[in-house]
């Protein structure tokens, strides 16, 4: 049975789920996330050592048509083990995957970190105050909505197939209320835009 969840260890989870990945290649066992944001990336290194001890990373910034981006990259196999406890694969095209039990029933504070990491991983705002995040898995999207109404945020779900295959998208309402809940609850709080005439701005400045 997994330990009670921390604040740092559910962001770890999130963000090699949305945008991370967990694998094994030979005899290593490999964590890695992947973000344009500086600000995540710092705070994903700080969450690793906090929860795993561990300090040692690789760190690469590429660049691609303006776009830039950090990855990085932990070997452990101590935590390649745990992480495999919660989730059994951290892929969202797996269509059976979803959000475990220990995350469903946690606390606010613990769901909302959930909620904060889809966003700042998947999500996007137009300069019109749309927002938009984009998921593989019909699971873990519909579980994601429910998190989203504990804190009387609404929206929509659609589906749309493209050369990937199908993808759920999560559409907010657009009105004052919110936009307000997501600036008062912080979701785009480091996160930055990755792409467009915005690019590496703070979605939270909109």
């Amino acid at each position: 049975q997994c330990e009670k969840l921390s604040q740092e260890k559910v962001r770890i989870i999130s963000h090699l789920l949305y945008d991370g990945t967990v694998f094994k290649t030979g005899y290593h066992h490999i964590a890695r996330y992947i973000n344009c944001s500086k600000e995540l990336i710092d705070q994903f290194v700080s969450d690793i050592e906090k929860v795993y001890g561990i300090k040692r990373y690789n760190l690469f910034i590429g660049e691609n048509k303006g776009k830039i981006h950090y990855k990085v990259t932990f070997t452990s196999k101590e935590m390649y083990n745990d992480l495999l406890k919660y989730l059994p694969t951290f892929s969202t095209s797996n269509v059976k995957l979803k959000l475990p039990k220990i995350i469903v029933n946690s606390k606010p504070k613990i769901q909302l970190e959930v909620i904060r990491a889809f966003w700042e991983d998947e999500g996007s705002i137009s300069y019109k105050g749309r927002l938009c995040a984009d998921l593989k898995s019909k699971n873990i999207i519909y579980q994601l909505l429910d998190f989203h109404k504990i804190f009387n945020i609404y929206g929509k779900l659609c589906c749309y197939k493209d050369k990937t295959g199908r993808t759920y998208k999560l559409c907010v309402h657009k009105n004052k209320e919110n936009l307000t809940k997501f600036y008062d609850l912080k979701i785009f709080h480091k996160s930055r835009v990755s792409k467009g005439y915005i690019l590496a701005r703070k979605r939270s400045m909109f």
